[in-house]
């Protein structure tokens, strides 16, 4: 640690171990505060040590056919990893996989072993991104928290709740910004949304989880699918229908389009599918995974993307691509920013961040002129 922190200035620092090394990782994720993530690769659970009382996050990895770990000592770890552990932590077994199996070179590679030990690398280099993040261990989370009040106002809108902000003159223009899995309280989001009202749109940011709580960096990432049952990204026409109506009748708006990041840009694909009204639309990093296979789109659609967003993989883009190539009717544009992760436009604080500042403005800009050319 000392050596790392002298000669190469390093201030992140990571752990990851195999076999008895996946041992001393859970070692030094129990005793060690520095490391900020830690990756036990089939550690061997015999000789660990019986606390689980984890500093920082921590993922084990194990081979469903590891004679070396029984099943039942996975299964143990879990039980007590739930009862004491107190920072986020996964477990995943890869099945019919042996002890050693992430470690193969190439050339000793099994064809059936492929995904598995492909799946263990990207696993890895998430940890990267989780380390980078300190202590916000989450794919959605990727960059600074904002310290930002906003200078719009919370109002009641039908049978949930919105941020607001008008700008300085009269406008038939709005805005409709969809939050991410933390809300719409989320300060990053807010200073978007005034953003836009600076550039003459109303905005509105409504809460489309409908007073349920969103993600906390506090909870239990194995439970994020349960979570995300009651939050579907595509279940929110009744809640954009009430926002349109505030819209037209309290805001004269007339021209009205829709942005959304990360959940929320798969909103606005499936609004962008369902809703003529919206005369554009930008998706910001929409995880693919959430929305429909379907990309007739009925106006004009814009999706950015990061380079290097480990939650949403290139070959899932270029297929994106493909499909509306085939079925889209309109324009739409499909852009990736160079060296981005996820969550970069409103993610990341451009002020702390130079060498990604060109692309924060960048992504930005055309968001803006996107609105601009259709709204």
């Amino acid at each position: 640690m000392k050596y790392l922190k002298e000669q190469y200035n390093a201030m992140k620092i990571g752990v990851i171990g195999f076999s008895w090394g996946g041992m001393a990782v859970h070692h030094l994720m129990l005793t060690n505060p520095d490391f900020q993530a830690g990756v036990s690769l089939y550690g061997i659970i015999r000789d660990s040590e019986s606390r689980y009382n984890l500093l920082n996050p921590t993922f084990f990895m194990f081979g469903g056919k590891d004679h070396t770990i029984s099943s039942d000592q996975v299964t143990l770890l879990e039980e007590k990893l739930a009862e004491y552990c107190k920072v986020p932590f996964k477990v995943k077994v890869y099945p019919g996989q042996e002890h050693g199996f992430a470690q193969l070179k190439p050339d000793d590679m099994k064809l059936e072993d492929q995904p598995y030990i492909e799946e263990k690398k990207r696993k890895r280099r998430t940890l990267e991104f989780q380390m980078a993040n300190e202590e916000k261990p989450c794919p959605c989370d990727i960059g600074d928290k904002f310290e930002y009040e906003g200078h719009g106002q919370e109002v009641s809108v039908g049978h949930i709740k919105a941020y607001i902000n008008k700008p300085s003159h009269s406008t038939d223009k709005a805005v409709i910004v969809i939050h991410d899995i933390f809300g719409w309280q989320l300060p990053n989001t807010r200073y978007i949304a005034d953003m836009l009202a600076s550039h003459g749109y109303t905005a509105i940011c409504p809460d489309f989880y409908k007073g349920q709580e969103p993600w906390k960096l506090s909870n239990d990432w194995s439970t994020f699918d349960d979570w995300l049952k009651t939050r579907d990204s595509k279940n929110i026409n009744k809640e954009t229908d009430v926002v349109l109506q505030y819209l037209k009748e309290q805001c004269n708006a007339k021209k009205i389009g829709v942005i959304g990041f990360c959940w929320g840009g798969a909103a606005v694909h499936h609004l962008m599918l369902k809703y003529s009204i919206f005369k554009a639309g930008v998706s910001l990093y929409g995880v693919i995974k959430f929305t429909e296979d379907s990309c007739n789109l009925m106006n004009p659609t814009f999706f950015i993307f990061a380079e290097k967003d480990e939650v949403i993989p290139l070959d899932q883009v270029t297929a994106l691509e493909q499909k509306l190539k085939q079925q889209c009717k309109v324009e739409h544009e499909v852009k990736i920013y160079p060296g981005q992760t996820h969550g970069f436009v409103h993610r990341k604080r451009e002020d702390i961040n130079p060498q990604d500042r060109p692309y924060i403005e960048e992504a930005r800009k055309d968001m803006l002129n996107w609105l601009s050319r259709y709204i």
